[in-house]
């Protein structure tokens, strides 16, 4: 049972906004609205519970002079770029919670919240809770409640509207109506948003509960203003039909190099620094028929990337193991330009690093869980490749 907590928030203040405030208002908990000092790993750190968490690990994101954020969650600047497109930049704003009382007012329709990890019941919360041992409030939770006990939220009873890949924990545990959230969006948002949008701000009722329809691939926009930790989208989905993971419920997409360069380089021209390239897997980047890593397409992307000025750090998400024994020669071509942008030092001197997903020797375990992980070898073969990986 969920314990919505009372908060103080300081920077409240019960005037007006100006203009009246600003029709649709998007924004995340202060846990998902920073970069964690630029370090996306510390980020999981927010699966802790909240008393081992300190608040400096997270500071905000820096404001823009007009008070909305200079960065935020690229999901959320993809919703953002949406409705820019279709009501207007000057109808659609995203900001820190601190400062949702500049926006919101009486012309205030929607507030749009995305989150990951809102109950705290997500994988990297409970895997961490599970292997140390320790109990406890995640702070991914407290701080959904602090952001949802905000008093901007309920003074002009504009329609709040919850997304994001976490949003699912709000309808499973049934706790919608007592957060106080009128709409849960379960699902991508590039197909069905603009509509749900549309009825919100004409006043029509929404359903409490919508699961939005899958995107075709030239309906995912490019991002208008930047993200946290430069995050740029350069696969979508996955394919590979373990059975303990929601990627591969997605449809596979490779994005385009151009659509991924302008991202690059609207992040870099506003100060990221660093470029995440987000990917379930970096070697399905325009990859072959059964799963064949595509070379020569992964080294372009990373050396154009390089190219761009204004990039000091360049890291990838994740990867698996098997399209690297398929082809180690990616891996040769790529590493010293992942090295020299890379984040991270060990024993003084620059090292990549990459987050590995489930990876198993057995065979046994494969057929029954993750038969495509190997791809594109085939897991009933008789003899495995004769490489070793280091």
């Amino acid at each position: 049972m969920v314990k919505m907590k009372s908060s103080v928030h300081t920077k409240f203040d019960d005037k007006i906004p100006e203009n009246g405030g600003v029709p649709i208002v998007l924004t995340a908990s202060m846990i998902e609205m920073s970069d964690f000092n630029l370090n996306p790993f510390i980020a999981f750190s927010g699966g802790f519970p909240k008393f081992l968490v300190q608040k400096k690990l997270y500071p905000p994101v820096p404001f823009n002079q007009d008070g909305t954020a200079k960065f935020a969650p690229y999901g959320l600047r993809k919703v953002e770029s949406m409705l820019i497109e279709e009501f207007g930049d000057e109808n659609v704003v995203t900001v820190c919670p601190t400062n949702l009382h500049r926006f919101i007012g009486p012309k205030t329709k929607i507030i749009g919240i995305s989150t990951m990890d809102p109950l705290g019941i997500g994988f990297v919360s409970r895997t961490y809770t599970s292997i140390f041992g320790i109990n406890g409030k995640p702070a991914t939770l407290v701080e959904f409640e602090d952001l949802l006990s905000n008093p901007a939220l309920k003074k002009y009873r504009a329609k709040i509207i919850v997304g994001g890949s976490g949003a699912w924990q709000i309808s499973s545990a049934n706790m919608q109506d007592k957060l106080g959230i009128d709409t849960v969006l379960i699902g991508q948002a590039e197909n069905s948003l603009l509509q749900i949008v549309r009825k919100a701000l004409n006043g029509e009722k929404l359903d409490k509960v919508i699961t939005m329809q899958i995107p075709v691939d030239k309906e995912i926009p490019i991002i208008k203003k930047p993200s946290i930790y430069g995050t740029v989208e350069i696969t979508r989905g996955c394919g590979r039909g373990c059975a303990f993971c929601s990627p591969t419920l997605r449809q596979r997409y490779s994005f385009p190099l151009e659509h991924i360069l302008r991202e690059v380089e609207l992040n870099a021209k506003s100060g990221t620094r660093a470029i995440l390239l987000q990917t379930d897997d970096v070697f399905l980047y325009k990859s072959k028929p059964n799963f064949i890593p595509n070379r020569e397409a992964i080294v372009k992307l990373i050396q154009d990337i390089d190219k761009i000025g204004g990039v000091d750090y360049i890291q990838i998400a994740h990867a698996s193991l098997a399209p690297v024994v398929y082809d180690r020669k990616i891996v040769e071509e790529i590493a010293p330009i992942l090295v020299e942008k890379s984040l991270w030092r060990c024993n003084d001197k620059r090292c990549a690093s990459i987050e590995v997903g489930i990876e198993t020797g057995s065979a046994q375990l494969m057929e029954k869980y993750m038969r495509g992980k190997m791809l594109p070898y085939n897991l009933n073969r008789s003899s495995t490749p004769p490489y070793k990986l280091c």
